[in-house]
């Protein structure tokens, strides 16, 4: 049986097939095709056989592996590794039934292949999982055979593509004396099937850094390969990776010839090989070529967007998307930099608005499908899917029931998939270009969409740099413009915990002076006649109040432009549509009672209908980061929301508030579908996002998410009434809300009504950053939820002197300021009275 070849490294695409209706072969007739290397032409027919031997009275165990194996292979070849999860689930099932012994030959394979799809998903540690499981059913029947060295191969992989290279070696050492042991030297290998082993053996000594090994094997392949149905694939990675290999040292004219003419049915394979070529003919001047690789490197993946988005879970869509966006983003920003090409820089920035909003969108894209679907049941298992992912966040230690929950999430969502359909269509057709970007755009606006444009001038010293993208209404194309090193720059300003002397040297007139050269100076002969500047910061830029900084003259910017801070240059255009900024309803919450006793929480929660299923176990002792161990009141809170509800009546806004024990979460959840337009919380904000912040945190240790990313919004989020109880470990109540309000609760809820949210709280415009994702924190959260505008803080803010800038931001909201303006002037009065920056300068405004 042609084992070798479905073990490869490169990542696959879901991809349709067909074949022509050869459908009453027998299994004989189908292995033979097979083995000739014409398995398409058999597919019809595995399919009718696969059903009939999985009925009782015809099971056959040998045979019936043998069909599965055959169709496992074919989907991996062609990329339909949803097909292939599916067979190998329902194969998995069959055996435990029909099979008296656990540990089965069939059952010892199965795992096998589900290792190597999980390697292909890049749930690097699922594959393990499956594959150690192997090892060990493996060696307990003493099966040393093919198969055994197979698992040893994808174990090296997986230990490789996870970055620990010692294991992979130890494995992949093991895999060869296996082989060696059944067919003699890896360097003599005479069946084309085999020849993968010595691609993984070369792929793991270039690695490791040596280079000259690794040049054998791939030589070996290329030159003694016949590339037949089994070796061609085989054959083509190993061109890649030997490709790739000469690029690092320089040898250009080399690596391309062994790129051009290869191209694979596997679209995955061909965004890999366009990517290498896009790199390779940059650096042997060939612009033109290089921006072409460029464009079809994308084409490829946005094929394998459209299907991978449209059949997997959330979680396989997040693992994927870490590593794909960042690929794309660094090649696209490379070629846009280094060429120069007006083409390259356009389509650079239409991947970086594209990649910045994919997983956002895809949210609240199937969010606002469902929400339109006539289909009572989908809208029934959606809603069940957000309970138990609400229900996953807060359950205890017990590993049983969070893997139960797992589990159950994971099916629920591919029910959903199954009924919804296109995703992956969808969010590829919703998405802009810089076309739409300077349509949104006067004579007056300008858009700049900072970046990462990575100086690379060698293949393997890679220098990052931030760098933005400029856009005006009159221009050709976007403007792409490197700023300054990354570490120089987050040497500046980056804290993990930034208190009042760390702000007040930072924004002093020299740093800040720095700052702005760094940032926003090599931005100014593109200003002419600007008034508005929509500016969308990218990475750790996000912690960079940007309306504070310099221009060449030292004003500040906030006083030379209306400043506007989006999530994305993207979205400029759903801005600018929306209705200006009437208010008719407004919510408050303030003068907070944390220390609320858990009879008087049970009191205020029954007055709600209905409860998020959240439950929150005892033995949460945490303390807050001044060390009290407890929140503590915030009295200007009560003057604060008091001063506010007043301004708003005045001008004929329905006005609720929420203060004391009223302020729970309960009455927060029951906003959702219901939202007031402007939504304002002066309360205490936490953010958890450093390992040291998370280190020894009960709290942190308690949540069981879904995701890694979940985890980033479990750990950021607001304290209302009676929230000390949960803080301190003292919250024994079912039933009953515990008083501290995720990011990750509130990115579940329904706040479209929202025009504006201004959350006066520490450090909620923080959270865990990722490189092209953004920022997963409060912010996040708020936007997934639906809100329009967020006003929000960098760092630890003063009560009294937050107390005066919202005060001073509502009275000039009500005048009939725009929301920016009346939000710099409140900044600007602030300062009067508290001249150091610490006071004044941590609020921004995100559209």
């Amino acid at each position: 049986m042609k084992k070798w070849i479905i073990i490869i490294f490169t990542f696959c695409c879901t991809a349709a097939y067909s074949q022509k209706d050869n459908s009453n072969l027998s299994y004989e007739e189908c292995m033979s095709l097979y083995n000739a290397g014409k398995i398409s032409e058999a597919i019809p027919s595995l399919l009718v056989l696969k059903e009939h031997y999985e009925q009782p009275d015809n099971y056959n165990g040998a045979m019936y592996y043998g069909i599965i194996y055959a169709l496992h292979y074919y989907f991996m070849q062609i990329g339909d590794y949803s097909s292939s999860r599916n067979l190998l689930n329902d194969a998995g099932n069959l055996f435990n039934k029909r099979e008296s012994e656990p540990n089965n030959e069939y059952i010892r394979n199965l795992l096998c292949c589900r290792g190597q799809l999980e390697v292909m998903l890049k749930n690097y540690g699922d594959a393990l999982n499956y594959l150690n499981q192997a090892q060990v059913y493996f060696e307990e029947k003493n099966d040393y055979s093919e198969s055994y060295l197979v698992a040893m191969m994808n174990m090296a992989l997986s230990y490789q593509s996870n970055g620990d290279l010692l294991s992979a070696k130890i494995y992949m050492d093991e895999a060869i004396d296996q082989f060696e042991n059944l067919h003699g030297s890896v360097f003599d290998i005479k069946d084309e099937s085999q020849f993968i082993i010595l691609s993984n053996y070369g792929y793991l000594y270039h690695a490791i850094g040596h280079d000259k090994e690794a040049e054998k094997c791939f030589l070996t392949i290329i030159n003694n390969c016949k590339k037949t149905a089994f070796s061609n694939d085989t054959y083509m990675l190993a061109c890649n990776n030997l490709s790739t290999m000469y690029m690092k040292q320089g040898r250009w004219k080399e690596g391309i010839r062994l790129l051009e003419g290869i191209d694979s049915e596997n679209n995955e394979r061909n965004y890999l090989f366009a990517q290498n070529k896009a790199i390779c003919y940059l650096y042997l001047k060939d612009i033109s070529s290089s921006v072409a690789s460029l464009h079809e490197m994308n084409r490829y993946s946005l094929i394998n967007i459209e299907n991978l988005f449209s059949h997997f879970t959330g979680i396989e869509r997040e693992n994927y998307w870490t590593e794909i966006s960042k690929e794309r983003v660094f090649v696209n920003n490379l070629i846009a930099y280094h060429s120069n090409d007006n083409n390259a820089i356009r389509t650079a920035y239409d991947n970086t608005i594209f990649c910045k909003n994919l997983l956002v969108n895809s949210t609240r894209i199937m969010d606002r499908y469902i929400s339109q679907s006539s289909d009572q049941n989908l809208k029934q298992l959606y809603k069940k899917y957000n309970g138990l992912k609400s229900e996953l966040a807060y359950k205890s230690a017990n590993g049983v029931v969070r893997d139960s929950l797992a589990r159950e999430i994971i099916d629920v969502e591919r029910s959903i998939l199954n009924s919804a359909g296109s995703l992956g269509q969808w969010l590829v057709e919703d998405s802009k270009t810089w076309k739409d970007v300077q349509e949104s755009l006067n004579e007056h606006d300008i858009a700049i969409e900072f970046c990462y444009t990575p100086h690379m001038d060698t293949f393997s010293e890679v220098e990052p740099f931030y760098g933005a993208f400029v856009l005006r209404k009159g221009y050709d194309s976007p403007i792409l413009v490197s700023l300054e090193n990354v570490d120089v720059v987050e040497d500046v300003f980056d804290n993990d915990n930034p208190d009042e002397l760390f702000v007040n040297d930072l924004y002093s007139d020299d740093k800040i002076m720095k700052l702005s050269n760094m940032l926003w100076n090599k931005l100014t002969p593109y200003l002419n006649d600007v008034k508005t500047v929509y500016y969308s910061p990218t990475g750790r830029l996000s912690n960079v109040n940007f309306d504070v900084l310099l221009g060449e003259d030292g004003v500040m910017l906030g006083e030379k432009y209306s400043m506007n801070r989006v999530s994305s240059t993207a979205n400029i255009g759903e801005l600018k549509a929306k209705e200006s900024s009437k208010f008719q309803s407004c919510v408050l919450y303030g003068n907070i009672k944390y220390d609320e006793s858990q009879s008087d929480m049970a009191d205020a929660s029954s007055t709600y209908e209905t409860f998020s299923g959240t439950e929150v176990h005892s033995g949460l002792a945490l303390r807050s980061e001044n060390e009290r161990g407890k929140w503590g009141p915030i009295p200007s809170t009560k003057k604060e929301i008091s001063n506010i509800g007043t301004l708003l009546s005045k001008k004929g806004v329905k006005v609720t508030t929420y203060e004391e024990r009223a302020g729970n979460e309960e009455s927060f959840k029951a906003l959702s579908g219901k939202s007031p337009e402007i939504l304002h919380l002066a309360t205490h904000g936490f953010v958890i996002d450093t390992p040291q912040r998370a280190e020894g945190n009960k709290f942190v240790a308690s949540t069981s998410v879904y995701s890694q990313k979940d985890s980033y919004m479990m750990w950021a989020g607001l304290m209302l009434a009676g929230g000390n109880n949960i803080w301190q470990g003292n919250f024994n109540l079912t039933n009953v809300e515990d008083g501290i309000l995720t990011a990750d609760e509130i990115s579940r809820l329904d706040l479209s009504g929202t025009k504006l949210a201004v959350l006066s709280a520490c450090e909620t415009a923080r959270g865990k950053i990722e490189p092209v994702d953004g920022v997963f924190g409060l912010q996040r959260a708020f936007k997934m939820a639906g809100v329009g505008t967020i006003v929000m803080s960098l760092w630890k803010v003063q009560d009294d002197a937050t107390s005066l800038l919202m005060t001073q931001f509502y009275t000039y909201l009500t005048s009939g300021i725009e929301e920016h303006q009346a939000l710099w002037k409140a900044m600007m009065d602030v300062k009067e009275k508290y001249k150091d920056p610490y006071y004044w300068a941590g609020f921004i405004m995100l559209d």
